[in-house]
Formats: C-alpha cells, structure tokens, sequence
C-alpha cells in the first residue's frame, strides 16, 4: 500500500485539510479550556506532549488509511 499524500478539500465556504504542526496552538488552546472539555470522553489536556502525540496519531492513522481526521 503506497502512503497517502495529503489532503485538501476547497469548498465555497471552507477548506477541509490534512493536520500539521502548524495546528498545534490552536488545537492545544481547545484541548486543554476545560469548558470546552467538559463534557468530552476524556479531561483537558495538561501538558504539551499531549497535542504532539495527538498530531503523530492521527497522521499516522491517515497515512494508514485507518483513520480519516482533517482540519477546517
């Protein structure tokens, strides 16, 4: 199986895009509110490594094709 390339999807309204680390601020910031947490399956994120290991995540399950997560 050759390794996916990554994704970018345009619409009129938006673009659906594959993750990188320039994302990690933004998604660290939402991760880690506890409002915004509070009624997901798992507690704010506490700590940096957190959001990298997120991002090794879910590029990997794309690149496997076992997953499929894009940003807006």
């Amino acid at each position: 199986m050759t390794q996916a390339e990554p994704i970018v999807i345009p619409t009129q309204r938006l673009i659906l895009r594959y993750l990188s680390e320039t994302d990690l601020p933004a998604i660290y910031n939402i991760f880690s509110h506890p409002e915004v947490m509070r009624y997901w399956s798992y507690p704010p994120w506490t700590d940096w490594s957190q959001v990298q290991q997120w991002l090794i995540d879910v590029q990997e399950g794309y690149h496997t094709r076992s997953a499929f997560q894009l940003g807006i």
